[in-house]
């Protein structure tokens, strides 16, 4: 602290601008001494939390998540192979949904279930035979010789037979 100003000016009334100038030294010698307390209480809040973070409950817990992370990774993956995926946007909560067949991120394993490979694949050989049909009942009407009637007759069974097929 610096008393040295003080000592000598006690033996007369201090004035205004004298006082300013010891208030000045007064803040300058309690901001230092705050600084060099906030200092060694930073020093020692790291040295506990680092004491804090070796704690075995907490290790245990860590090493538990970590062995989550891994068997989640793993269900995902697994999940990804069927085909599925999960819908978080529901009141059910997390549930299965079918995956985009597209792939992104780090899940590329995503294959398109067989059942669902087979199901396309039917509705595109129906929609081929559909547009087949038109060529097919034109040249019926145009060149065959039958009659209208007949043929929206023979279009409409052969249509709902498809379509209810």
């Amino acid at each position: 602290m610096n008393t040295k100003n003080a000592t000598a000016t006690a033996s007369r009334p201090l004035n205004m601008e004298e006082k300013r100038k010891l208030e000045k030294i007064i803040f300058q010698d309690i901001d230092k001494a705050k600084s060099q307390y906030d200092s060694k209480r930073s020093e020692a809040e790291n040295d506990l939390k680092a004491k804090l973070l070796e704690r075995p409950q907490g290790l245990k817990l860590l090493a538990e998540y970590v062995a989550n992370q891994k068997e989640e990774k793993r269900l995902k993956n697994e999940i990804g192979k069927l085909g599925m995926d999960f819908n978080h946007s529901n009141d059910k909560g997390i549930t299965l949904q079918m995956a985009s067949y597209y792939s992104y991120g780090s899940n590329t394993d995503r294959r398109t279930p067989t059942e669902i490979t087979t199901f396309n694949a039917k509705t595109s050989q129906t929609k081929d035979r559909l547009e087949e049909m038109k060529r097919t009942y034109t040249l019926k009407l145009f060149a065959s010789g039958m009659e209208a009637q007949e043929v929206f007759t023979e279009l409409s069974k052969e249509l709902a037979k498809i379509i209810n097929g």
